[in-house]
């Protein structure tokens, strides 16, 4: 997850310099780009995640009565690789244009959204 989010994070410094330089098809160009090179390592570490989960796992001496439960749970949380991305990268372009409130009200309002729900749920 981390490689994820300094792919992303890189990928801002340079949208806001091409941003700053009043250069829109480098901005266009570089924000493709990004596209192109985050949907290919999305899919690649997905891929490569799942697949060799429980052959990671045994070295690593994970108990055989967890094993399954293991590789249950990091599949689910690895295949969340490509949610991640998106959303990293695309705050990335928020913030390299100088836009971090809807960032920040898209995470208040999905959180408050959610404390609603489960209030009305112990109700």
């Amino acid at each position: 997850m981390s490689v994820v989010l300094g792919v992303t994070q890189g990928f801002g410094i340079l949208f806001a310099q091409r941003f700053g330089a009043g250069d829109g098809g480098g901005l266009r160009q570089g924000i493709a780009t990004a596209v192109l090179l985050c949907t290919g390592l999305g899919i690649a570490l997905t891929l490569f995640t799942i697949l060799f989960l429980e052959p990671l796992l045994i070295p690593l001496n994970t108990p055989t009565e967890i094993l399954s439960g293991a590789v249950s749970y990091l599949t689910y949380l690895f295949g969340g690789i490509g949610i991640t991305i998106v959303y990293n990268l695309l705050s990335a372009i928020l913030r390299s244009l100088g836009n971090s409130l809807v960032l920040l009200r898209a995470i208040s309002s999905g959180r408050s959204g959610a404390l609603t729900s489960r209030q009305r749920a112990l109700s």
